[in-house]
């Protein structure tokens, strides 16, 4: 049974937490939580673990356990197609949220049960203690997925939801509450017969950083441009270089994207609030504390030829130190003083959205040549259409593609790739 009194210890009048998560060994007391009608109850989960679910964009797992690795070194993950399921406290996953630049939004699994009808679904919903997580007022939104069960009916799993967190608001003693408080989603997948309810830690989908002023036209997302970086950092790790003092260069810096998240790959995300902040659970901090990052980058230079593109970087990058900003064709710029470790970086027009002159392949070569004149690089990062078949462009001598990662931008076939723009070592 799910009701309320099915979680409840006799002894201590509190949530029997071991029943609603039996995989994990909770031990809460009557002076672990507060009552109920005393408000958000405060819970000493310090120990205990929960599932997070890192979503992430496909392609990008690696990188994403990657970033995690830097700021948790001790926290293990489970990297699976599109994310990563990571057991942590929930102050640790809720900080997830602040600190990790690569994925799109970060889930709660709440509980898991057997479902192959919509009578069952209404009881296992209506029993569910919602109140524990969120305020009777908050506006819920659910989103179903159905593979390989009986429940398909998208819309029809999302009412059912719906009408029975309604019901258990209606036992609650709560049958006119106002749904005017903060938004929360909750995610429903089932899974051959097997039900999984997540919550969204999130909130709005994290490539909204809180900082971004202006945009330009076709940018790229905060996630992939922290993406691209988090693996040239890597790359440029096994390739024996160093990620200490780098300067960036990015040849077509539009509104500035590649150089923001540059500078705040290393710091937490404190310009935006996040789902996490409106849940009545408060915990205590977390032991498993971030790491302080060190290194980075030591200068952002960006060009850009378009008029509004550049006012808006300026815009977005005017408090940012140790930023050079050229209103320039990258292909016709004055050559940038020599520097021992400089990177180069470009999101450029895909033909798509942004159309360009002559042949992509002449254009893209054209860019990786510009590239060695203006910036003289040891390492380069870009995204190019597939339509444009990146792995067979002419490359300038002494470069060589480090790696290359297929993935969907904004709808379009998009590859990654970096390239050591050095000769081997002998």
């Amino acid at each position: 049974m799910w009701a309320w009194e099915a979680f409840c210890r006799p002894e201590a009048g509190t949530l029997d937490w071991t029943r609603l998560f039996p995989s994990e060994k909770l031990t809460l007391g009557a002076d672990d939580m507060l009552g109920v009608g005393c408000g958000s109850k405060r819970a000493k989960m310090d120990h205990e673990n929960f599932e997070f679910f890192i979503i992430c964009t496909p392609g990008f797992e690696d990188i994403s356990a990657s970033e995690l690795a830097r700021w948790y070194p001790s926290l293990g993950c489970k990297v699976e197609r599109g994310g990563l399921t990571v057991m942590a406290p929930l102050a640790t996953g809720f900080q997830l949220n602040r600190v990790l630049k690569t994925p799109t939004r970060i889930l709660l699994r709440l509980v898991s049960f057997g479902c192959r009808d919509f009578p069952k679904l209404f009881k296992k919903i209506s029993g569910f203690a919602w109140e524990d997580w969120l305020d009777d007022r908050s506006r819920v939104s659910f989103h179903a997925t159905s593979s390989g069960s009986r429940l398909k009916i998208k819309t029809r799993i999302e009412e059912t939801c719906w009408e029975a967190r309604v019901a258990r608001l209606r036992k609650r003693g709560r049958p006119h509450a106002r749904f005017e408080g903060p938004k929360a989603d909750v995610y429903v997948r089932l899974t051959d017969d097997v039900c999984h309810l997540s919550l969204d830690t999130s909130g709005e989908i994290l490539h909204k950083r809180g900082v971004r002023v202006l945009s330009a036209e076709a940018p790229v997302r905060e996630t992939t441009a922290a993406a691209l970086l988090t693996w040239m950092q890597d790359l440029a790790k096994q390739e024996g270089l160093s990620n200490d003092a780098v300067e960036l260069v990015d040849a077509m810096c539009g509104s500035g994207t590649f150089l923001i998240e540059a500078r705040g790959l290393a710091e937490e995300i404190k310009s935006r609030r996040f789902a996490f902040e409106d849940f009545k659970v408060i915990v205590s901090p977390c032991e498993n504390q971030i790491v302080n990052l060190s290194g980075g980058f030591s200068r952002l230079i960006g060009f850009d030829r378009d008029a509004k593109a550049f006012s808006a970087a300026e815009q977005n990058l005017r408090e940012v130190p140790n930023v050079e900003l050229h209103h320039a064709d990258f292909f016709t710029a004055v050559a940038l003083p020599d520097h021992t470790c400089r990177w180069v970086v470009a999101n450029p027009p895909y033909d798509e959205r942004l159309s360009i002159e002559g042949g992509l392949k002449a254009f893209y070569e054209k860019l990786l040549t510009e590239a060695v004149r203006v910036a003289r690089p040891q390492l380069a990062g870009f995204l190019f259409p597939e339509s444009a078949h990146p792995e067979n462009l002419r490359l300038p001598k002494g470069w060589r593609k480090l790696a290359l990662k297929k993935f969907s931008n904004g709808g379009i076939a998009v590859s990654a790739v970096v390239y050591s723009c050095r000769p081997k070592a002998e």
